[in-house]
């Protein structure tokens, strides 16, 4: 049950930065690519964000309502979107705003180190480390998430 409540947390919270922006994709991929070649600007690099955790939220939206029946699959699913956002990591540049993105992420590998373990401190740990890292992301990208175009 720990196992399931962990990844749940974890999916939620994926899905739940992905709405608070908004799935507009204004940019067209070379321009997003030119942007991530070039020094970003923090608005830019949060337009990043919101499209790569868009993207991420869209491709594992089931995974939530099936992790009651297949717990070890959704640690599998929770593996795979950490993988997914490591490799957008290269398309933030922005250096305040990937700080930001790598402690998001490495809040995912601890959350499935304890979702692999089911200790409960690591959980609590990784659910504290999680909820922090996703704050600070909003916080940061809250004021330009959707002002691209």
């Amino acid at each position: 049950m720990k196992r399931i409540s962990g990844v749940a947390a974890a999916m939620l919270m994926v899905l739940g930065l992905a709405a608070c922006g908004g799935q507009e994709a204004a940019q067209s991929d070379s321009t997003k690519t030119a942007e991530a070649a070039a020094d970003q600007d923090v608005p830019a690099a949060c337009a990043v964000v919101e499209e790569q955790m868009a993207t991420i939220a869209q491709n594992y939206a089931d995974v939530e309502q099936t992790s009651a029946e297949d717990p070890d699959a959704a640690v599998e699913s929770l593996r795979s979107m950490t993988a997914e956002l490591e490799a957008a990591s290269p398309l933030i540049t922005n250096k305040e705003v990937r700080l930001v993105w790598d402690k998001f992420i490495g809040a995912y590998h601890k959350m499935v180190e304890a979702t692999e373990s089911l200790d409960e401190e690591t959980m609590l740990e990784a659910v504290t480390a999680l909820t922090g890292s996703a704050q600070e992301l909003s916080e940061l990208c809250g004021d330009f998430v959707g002002q691209q175009s």
